[in-house]
């Protein structure tokens, strides 16, 4: 139970909103009015200020402050603006948003290391910002979803790993889609089967367990000597490390590649190698971003960058609104197979190989 002296100099923002069990931001609002939240929220944090003894000093030259501001202010943490599996997500969240003329702040945390992660944190809580949505790696998400609890902030992750505990998540059913597109290589009668992943990504280690477990479905065993480690999500580090794998001479007759960019990456690699696509490797790809205007066009897992970007912004605004707290949620979109040019499609003699 809260106890504050009811002394209202010694009682703060934060007692009302902890008091309220809404976030400092909402309880702001209630306030200011700087953008819609329920009468039964407002209610609850003006009954609770009045109980603790507490007047907002701020409220007249807040509200003059946001006379022209439609809307909340929602930041989303994205990981790269190079990698056009995010522009899904943001034109996904930017269509929910503009709905009630919120507004959406994005922050690019490629490259950034853990003091100006906390940096961007501390500035948007500074500036009483409404809400956080997040599509990070793990050691980034830790950061930000612990400042969240802290301070009563809303947040929403947006594919980013499960680990990220206390706060609600839309992602997609990685091992799921990993293990049809794996299943559908060897129903078209690949026995060895590689595949090319980033190294310590909670999402491919997903994507791995479906490979796993499809290659366990259909009697054949897992070889570690085909997975490939890249240290990037990008095209120019899977080219380098795949370039690093077909050096050792492995026998291969297909790949599953963990991201479009990859794939596109893999294929320049084989193709100075003197193999063609899909003639000597089939490969697949994940994510159904550049994939159908790759050469040939590239058979791949669809995810549903657009829908997932809606969904967790639907989410943030239930939250913000400040509805009574429930447990975290998780909405787990399922992945199409979407079958291009890149698997050659009749069954092959086991002996074939990629390698020659």
């Amino acid at each position: 139970m809260l106890s504050i002296e009811s002394d209202n100099t010694m009682v703060t923002l934060r007692d009302v909103a902890e008091a309220a069990k809404v976030s400092i931001t909402t309880a702001s609002v209630a306030f200011t009015s700087s953008r819609p939240i329920s009468p039964e929220t407002r209610q609850r944090v003006l009954e609770a200020a009045k109980r603790l003894g507490y007047e907002h000093a701020n409220s007249r030259r807040k509200s003059q402050d946001v006379q022209e501001q439609k809307g909340a202010n929602i930041a989303y943490f994205v990981p790269s603006l190079n990698n056009p599996f995010f522009a899904g997500f943001v034109r996904g969240i930017e269509e929910r948003l503009q709905r009630d003329l919120h507004n959406l702040i994005i922050i690019n945390t490629e490259g950034a290391d853990d003091r100006r992660i906390a940096g961007y944190m501390d500035m948007l809580i500074d500036s009483n910002i409404d809400g956080l949505l997040l599509t990070t790696t793990r050691k980034v998400g830790s950061i930000i979803a612990d400042k969240c609890t802290t301070n009563r902030l809303p947040a929403v992750a947006l594919f980013s790993p499960r680990i990220l505990s206390g706060i609600d998540l839309v992602s997609s059913d990685d091992e799921m889609g990993s293990m049809k597109a794996v299943t559908f290589l060897i129903h078209q009668g690949f026995k060895r089967i590689a595949f090319l992943r980033v190294k310590d990504s909670s999402t491919h280690e997903n994507r791995l367990q479906g490979y796993k477990r499809a290659l366990l479905d259909n009697g054949l065993e897992f070889e570690p000597e085909l997975v490939i480690e890249s240290v990037g999500h990008d095209d120019l580090a899977a080219y380098a490390y795949s370039k690093v794998f077909l050096k050792k001479e492995i026998p291969f007759d297909a790949v599953f590649c963990c991201n479009d960019l990859m794939a596109f990456g893999l294929i320049k690699a084989l193709r100075e190698r003197g193999l063609r696509v899909p003639e000597d490797v089939s490969v697949v790809g994940a994510d159904d971003t550049i994939a159908r205007f790759m050469s040939p066009s590239l058979t791949t897992v669809r995810i549903e960058t657009e829908r997932m970007g809606f969904l967790a912004a639907e989410l943030l605004l239930e939250r913000m609104d400040g509805s009574p707290s429930t447990e975290p949620r998780t909405v787990n979109l399922p992945e199409e197979l979407i079958i291009r040019e890149s698997v050659l499609h009749l069954k092959r003699p086991s002996d074939t190989l990629a390698f020659r």
